[in-house]
């Protein structure tokens, strides 16, 4: 919830932190871990910022909404109908 506050206040500094952006992340490989702890907030943040300069023309909220998206779309579907989704090959990691 600290997040949101953080985010709301500083929109181009702080992205919000939630388990289903997390998943995703993990999903293709940028973070190591599906759960949220504030202990893991710091690499999240690096993360979210190393793609946003990535992807410079979207916001960190663009970016969060597209995985949180991703989500729903993929990875919820998925564990409710039991297939796999197959990943993406990604040409960029972001450490």
């Amino acid at each position: 919830m600290a997040s949101v506050v953080l985010h709301f206040m500083f929109p181009d500094t702080y992205p919000i932190y939630d388990v289903r952006t997390v998943e995703a992340l993990n999903y293709f490989g940028y973070l190591e871990s599906k759960t949220v702890s504030h202990k893991r907030y710091t690499k999240f943040c690096k993360v979210l910022n190393e793609i946003k300069r990535y992807v410079d023309n979207y916001s960190l909220r663009e970016i969060d909404r597209a995985l949180f998206a991703f989500h729903k779309q993929k990875l919820v579907k998925d564990q409710k109908t039991k297939f796999k989704v197959s990943k993406p090959k990604i040409t960029k990691k972001f450490n």
